[in-house]
């Protein structure tokens, strides 16, 4: 099982899979693709999703927030961040204090589809992706 990810703009609509080379069940590498992506559309995004290709809590893993931080640093604005496992979805916000104090809140316009989709993305072989 591996990492998936997409982007989805303020309205809930997918407008990146992201499925690197080189991804693992571990991480997603570093991407341009990806960093294109968020700064071509900066002005409508909503979310990043991402998978954790396992059962259990979703989480963010330190990775995870430090990610959030810079993105959102570099781009100028917050986001939602979603994790989603093979049985569990949740979301995350910044809210402060602390640069990297970032807590649960509700997951806006992540559609189930969506979620499905990502959970079959994680399943799919290292040799297709």
């Amino acid at each position: 099982m591996i990492e998936a990810a997409c982007v989805l703009d303020d309205r809930g609509t997918v407008i990146h899979w992201h499925l690197p080379q080189g991804r693992t069940g571990a991480m997603l590498p570093d991407s341009r693709e990806l960093w294109l992506v968020l700064w071509e559309h900066r002005s409508r995004l909503g979310a990043v999703a991402h998978t954790h290709p396992w059962t259990g809590e979703a989480l963010p893993s330190a990775t995870d927030v430090t990610t959030f931080a810079a993105c959102e640093a570099a781009l100028g604005r917050r986001l939602v961040w979603s994790i989603v496992t093979a049985d569990q979805c949740a979301c995350f916000s910044w809210l402060g204090p602390g640069r990297l104090d970032y807590a649960s809140v509700p997951c806006p316009n992540l559609r189930e589809s969506d979620i499905a989709r990502l959970r079959e993305l994680s399943q799919d072989s290292l040799s297709n992706s």
